[in-house]
């Protein structure tokens, strides 16, 4: 089990329309924060999940107004990663969040969660302490989505292992 604390820049690639008004210099920084844990499936491959909440502050500009907007996100990771040696793990899967804040979150409305495709890299610095950079990316949703949570991030952060492995205690 591992605790984490991220953060991030998100961009859409391109500006694009809203109603008659065009969305253009579009970004966001994300903060977050939870746990996950994995679960080997055999010695060099294993399975990630996690909980985490999620907090984004957006800027861009419709037409001539400029805007700033910010939500609360849950987040979770369902990854399949790989062991390459005992410092470096690489990840790939789906992120599921709530699209919708949550004040605004009905079972009946469609588009209430959303799914990223994402690519993380782990490195192991000494024997309790992960640097991870991850790639998330979605290609899916409506764009009026993307004013508040846009497509494409990057994210770097650190993980600390909550419980020591029997392996890093013998050596």
């Amino acid at each position: 089990m591992y605790a984490d604390f991220s953060v991030g820049y998100a961009v859409n690639a391109s500006g694009f329309n809203l109603g008659q008004e065009r969305v253009v210099n579009m970004h966001g920084t994300s903060l977050q924060s939870g746990l996950y844990a994995n679960f080997a499936l055999s010695s060099k491959w294993f399975f990630e999940t996690g909980l985490y909440g999620k907090y984004i502050f957006t800027a861009g500009q419709v037409g001539f107004s400029r805007y700033k907007a910010h939500s609360y996100k849950f987040f979770v990771p369902l990854n399949s990663g790989y062991q390459i040696n005992p410092q470096w793990r690489l990840m790939g899967g789906v992120g599921i969040k709530n699209n919708r804040d949550l004040q605004n979150f009905h079972i009946r409305s469609s588009h209430n969660l959303r799914y990223d495709l994402m690519i993380r890299s782990s490195y192991l610095n000494g024997s309790r302490w992960h640097l991870n950079a991850a790639i998330m990316y979605n290609p899916f949703l409506p764009r009026v989505y993307l004013v508040s949570d846009p497509h494409l991030a990057l994210i770097f952060g650190i993980s600390y292992s909550l419980f020591q492995s029997s392996q890093s205690r013998n050596n």
